[in-house]
């Protein structure tokens, strides 16, 4: 580790002002190409022969309802993943990963070292077979997801700010502060294509259900869509700077979240900080609808109401995540309606719906984990356990639980009995997602 102190993650919306780095970038040519499990090729083949102590005080000392509590790290945990088996994968400001293998809390945990600054994003491949973590030293790192063992090291972007499997094939994806994304096959190492094109520092992203679509989205306010196969953007949806607090636009401010629809590939969700989410269709490249959680206009007005977390339902149904504290849930099955707004108690810092079901979850900066039935708006559980404000959600439904992690450095699993949260009656559900429509005028 060097000598140096450790460069620390600003928190996102929740981590705010965000650096906006730019590069020239050398083009790029790739010499191998890719096929996803349906033998359908993601990329061309080219011809070309710690974090200092909080001066917050920690939040009051609660009954711990984990069912599971991992204390390896040694300062605020950024980011935590789960794989379909149960196996757990984070990263903190300790410049260090930890992995605990499938199922989780059976085996000790596992110490992921070799990145020289704090570890900002993880996650696990289609098959579990390996696991990948991103930090601020700009590097993407590969690991065997059962014993922990370094695969290889990927370079070449500037601070990682998040990474994303695609969810059909051995590929990784990340976005860098310096306004780029990059894709690289990690059975080999290659890099595959490096997407330039934000004018700041891409905040959020991944691929699409199908994995045949990339969206990310910038500081620079825009939502791209980039074609993987030719490393091209297909389109960008553009923010309206100085446009009339009248006038529909998509968003005036950062887009820091995003989130992908569970089987409609053209359907994705970005919130910003200006209070605002865009509905956007890739392929129709249209402006469905702009929900407006907590909408500011005035740039020189503190973010207190920017959206920091989306999540689409299996249904028709969305959610928007505010730092105001309110969760709000829209349905966009036909002209975008708010069906109810939830209070957390603190800024919502991630959230997920259970599938096959009307449930909403969600952990919020006063240390609750809650989960609500969408339909009326009652809540259903509120669990604590965490003494600082958590960072990150991961849901693993297969194991009925939920985890957790954030300041007080450590990652909690918390279990969700599927008895305990209602799914709906035959026929109570909402419809299914909408097929496209006409843009906002």
């Amino acid at each position: 580790m060097d000598a140096e102190a450790p460069t620390v993650p600003e928190p996102s919306p929740a981590r705010q002002q965000i650096q906006e780095l730019r590069r020239e970038m050398e083009d790029m040519d790739v010499d191998e190409g890719f096929k996803d499990e349906d033998g359908e090729m993601l990329v061309e083949v080219e011809d070309d022969g710690g974090l200092a102590e909080s001066d917050e005080e920690e939040l009051p000392t609660h009954e711990d309802d984990a069912a599971l509590k991992f204390d390896k790290h040694e300062d605020a945990v950024y980011c935590v993943a789960v794989s379909k088996a149960g196996a757990i994968l984070s990263g903190g400001g300790d410049d260090r990963a930890w992995l605990q293998p499938a199922p989780m809390g059976s085996r000790g945990a596992i110490c992921l070292e070799g990145h020289n600054d704090s570890v900002t994003a993880c996650g696990f491949s289609h098959q579990d077979s390996m696991c990948a973590t991103g930090a601020y030293d700009g590097s993407v790192k590969l690991w065997d997801a059962a014993s922990g063992r370094l695969l290889r090291t990927l370079e070449g972007p500037g601070d990682v700010e998040w990474l994303a499997w695609h969810p059909k094939g051995d590929v990784v994806l990340c976005g860098a502060c310096d306004g780029t994304l990059w894709m690289w096959l990690a059975t080999s190492g290659a890099c595959m294509r490096v997407f330039a094109g934000h004018d700041g520092a891409v905040l959020c992203g991944g691929f699409t259900c199908d994995g045949k679509k990339i969206v990310s989205g910038s500081a620079d306010g825009s939502l791209r869509v980039w074609n993987p196969r030719k490393g091209q953007c297909a389109h960008a949806f553009l923010p309206h700077k100085g446009a009339s607090t009248d006038a529909v636009v998509m968003t005036q401010g950062a887009v820091s979240c995003i989130a992908f629809h569970p089987s409609d590939p053209d359907l994705v969700l970005g919130g910003a900080e200006d209070g605002c989410a865009a509905l956007v269709h890739c392929s129709s490249k249209k402006l469905i609808c702009r929900l407006e959680h907590a909408p500011t206009y005035d740039e020189d007005e503190e973010a207190g109401a920017a959206v920091v977390s989306v999540a689409f339902a299996e249904s028709g149904w969305c959610s928007t995540g505010g730092a105001d504290g309110t969760i709000k849930v829209w349905d966009i099955s036909g002209s975008a309606r708010l069906r109810c707004s939830l209070g957390a108690g603190g800024a919502v810092v991630a959230m997920a719906w259970r599938p096959s079901s009307l449930v909403v979850v969600a952990c919020s900066a006063d240390g609750c984990i809650h989960a609500w039935d969408a339909r009326d708006g009652s809540s259903l559980l509120q669990l604590r356990g965490h003494s600082d404000a958590p960072l990150c959600l991961a849901t693993a439904w297969a194991q009925d639980a939920i985890v957790t992690a954030g300041d007080d450095r450590t990652v909690r699993v918390f279990r969700v009995p599927s008895a305990e949260l209602p799914r709906p009656p035959p026929g109570s559900a909402p419809a299914p997602a909408p097929a496209p429509r006409p843009p906002v005028p």
